[in-house]
């Protein structure tokens, strides 16, 4: 059994395992799944809709009952047929059975084993646990017995009073076994093998939340010396009204002796002891990405700083489509709205592909993107980081330490370092960020936040691919990758100089020659002055004070997408202008030709190209006679080496 996110994912495991020694099966819902995408399975659909609205197990109800009647598709049922195993005397006797996270939860039908093994891909805790929100109308019908029929009155009285819940109910003799006897089926419900209309009846979703309320109200009982639930609380839904929220985490269905196999990069042991029994066997694997990882250091990236009205939208979408412009596939990750409204900006290059956080684990669908723009990061509310860490954490022995974070309070700041490559030049560096007192709540945080931006970067596919790509973390929040750079936000957006010079492939860097040359950027020279002395090209006029080692000392050319591709030559020369004889630079943009060794890995190369006549000509075009004095290599995308 393997247990994947998604149903994309689960059928890219089917395609890549066409041809193995088993029958490969992806396992789908029976209606066509939440969103509609998948194909139908069942034959009396708007039945089966109908009882899991109304919280109804479909099997017994629906498929077989416990005395062997069966619905009338029963035989022929695509749905059915995904867990009858095949012949044992066939070629093909093992089964792999790939499921959706949910299924982690749901309790198996008759017809499924348990598993020999059980391969879990990605995070699979958000999957285990849920938020329910009743109304006190839902409480007070639905939580009631012959024995106890004014119990959830008494639930909503104590939570709206502040008293200690589980003390007013032992002090009302509620035992477990009472709670048992609250039933929650609807009236009349029985098995029914031929209908296929929907029924008529309640929502589900109050009586699944109720459902988890007993079950929490069970089990906090239990324990003997809590008085105050962890998990069942007063909570403000959208639009102001209290509700009883209550924070479930639910268990594995299969055998606690079955063997686990977790594949995570991202994978946080506090989080995953709560689901299992045994003593987990934590492997960390570190792997080398072939990138080169930027990351601002004065923006918080948060999802409030990108709809607010001065955010960067129209830089953001000059930076994707220079990088398109010049060949490259850039793809832009963020969260849902910025990312629609990206798409939706007139003037975006349809070559930036665009996803949202959250949705992208485990997809292939960027790989062949050559950089990543991260937008900010996923930032969830902290009060739904801290009721997710109830539903997991409630029972433990040492309760949670909660932050107030009410009335617009922050978390508390946490001084945290940078981690950095060798390739990173300054000592050790750090920022301060929001979070939790608690380190298992953090722990939920951080998988929420810090791991989504980690899981952003893995769309690139950095393990195994030859050309080094690029990866932009707009946000500050540091990360366990080695970052390469640290820049300040606006460096990252080109300035008018230098997108002309990424277009054209060469721009004077002189007032003199800035306004001789490109007049269609400055008409005079005291422009042209002002517009080289705002231009991060202006670095290039002190290139002989750079090391030419790495390209990464450059650090404010970091937007040019063409650096892994091409070598940047700065040409100085002489020239008369007005009857003054001056020494001038020019910069030039020139292919470089890139080597492989037996592995296909680059190596450093020599390049005897450099187009000295062609540049001299191009110049005395504008210039005149002109005398080149020297010729200096700038930046190199693969520290390659030139010669004249």
């Amino acid at each position: 059994m393997r247990s994947v996110p998604r149903h994309d994912l689960a059928q890219e495991y089917v395609d890549l395992l066409t041809g193995v020694n088993a029958q490969v099966v992806h396992v789908r819902p029976r209606t066509g799944g939440a969103d509609g995408n998948l194909p139908v399975l069942c034959q009396r659909v708007d039945y089966i809709k109908s009882l899991e609205q109304q919280g109804v197990g479909v099997f017994r109800n629906a498929c077989r009952s416990a005395e062997g009647d069966r619905c009338e598709f029963y035989d022929s049922c695509d749905y059915i047929a995904q867990f009858i195993d095949p012949d044992f005397e066939s070629d093909r006797s093992n089964v792999v059975r790939i499921f959706v996270h949910n299924y982690l939860a749901l309790r198996r039908n008759p017809l499924q084993d348990n598993p020999s093994l059980v391969v879990i891909d990605e995070s699979f805790y958000s999957a285990m646990v849920k938020d329910h929100d009743l109304s006190f109308k839902d409480v007070r019908e639905q939580l009631r017995s012959d024995r106890h029929p004014e119990l959830g009155n008494e639930v909503i009285k104590s939570l709206v009073s502040a008293e200690p819940l589980l003390e007013t109910l032992r002090g009302l003799n509620v035992r477990l076994g009472h709670l048992d006897e609250i039933n929650l089926i609807p009236a009349g419900t029985a098995f029914d093998g031929v209908r296929s209309t929907a029924l008529s009846g309640r929502s589900g979703g109050s009586t699944q939340g109720v459902s988890a309320l007993v079950r929490q109200l069970k089990s906090e009982l239990r324990q003997r010396e809590v008085t105050h639930p962890q998990s069942i609380f007063l909570h403000a839904d959208k639009d102001g009204n209290d509700v009883v929220r209550v924070c479930s985490r639910s268990e594995l269905q299969f055998e606690t002796s079955t063997p686990v196999l977790m594949l995570d990069a991202t994978a946080d042991a506090k989080l995953i002891d709560g689901f299992f029994d045994q003593d987990i066997d934590l492997k960390r694997i570190d792997i080398k990405q072939n990138a080169i990882i930027t990351q601002v250091y004065d923006r918080t990236g948060s999802k409030k700083f990108w709809e607010g009205k001065s955010a960067p939208i129209e830089e953001l979408v000059t930076v994707l489509n220079t990088w398109a412009d010049f060949g490259e596939k850039p793809l832009c990750i963020g969260n849902k709205p910025l990312i629609e409204r990206l798409q939706a900006h007139p003037n975006i290059s349809p070559k930036v592909v665009f996803m949202n956080f959250v949705g992208l684990r485990g997809s292939n669908a960027a790989e062949e993107c050559s950089v990543v723009f991260i937008t900010g990061r996923n930032e969830p509310q902290s009060i739904e980081v801290d009721h997710k860490a109830r539903a997991l954490f409630w029972d433990d022995d040492i309760p949670l330490q909660h932050d107030e974070f009410g009335n617009n309070q922050n978390l508390p700041l946490e001084l945290r370092g940078f981690l950095t490559s060798e390739r990173f030049e300054g000592g050790t560096q750090g920022v301060e960020t929001r979070a939790f007192s608690d380190s298992r709540i953090e722990a939920v945080h951080q998988q929420m936040r810090e791991a989504e931006s980690i899981q952003a970067i893995a769309r690139l596919r950095l393990v195994h691919n030859k050309q080094r790509k690029r990866v932009f973390i707009l946000s500050n929040v540091p990360l366990e990758v080695p970052i390469d750079q640290l820049v300040k936000f606006d460096d990252l957006m080109p300035d008018r100089l230098e997108y002309e010079f990424l277009k054209a492939g060469n721009i004077p860097l002189t007032a003199v020659g800035l306004a001789k040359l490109r007049p269609d950027l400055a008409t005079n020279q005291k422009n042209a002055k002002k517009m080289l002395q705002r231009s991060k090209l202006s670095i290039a006029q002190d290139y002989k004070e750079h090391s030419q080692d790495r390209l990464e000392e450059l650090k404010q050319l970091t937007v040019i997408p063409t650096l892994q591709r091409f070598g940047i030559i700065i040409v100085e020369f002489k020239a008369k202008n007005n009857g003054r004889t001056r020494t001038h630079q020019h910069l030039f943009m020139i292919d470089e030709e890139l080597l492989t060794d037996e592995k296909g890995a680059f190596v450093r190369s020599t390049v005897s190209n450099i187009p000295i006549d062609d540049w001299t000509a191009l110049l005395e075009k504008s210039w005149g006679p002109i005398k080149i004095t020297h010729v200096g290599w700038l930046l190199g995308g693969q520290e390659a080496i030139y010669t004249l």
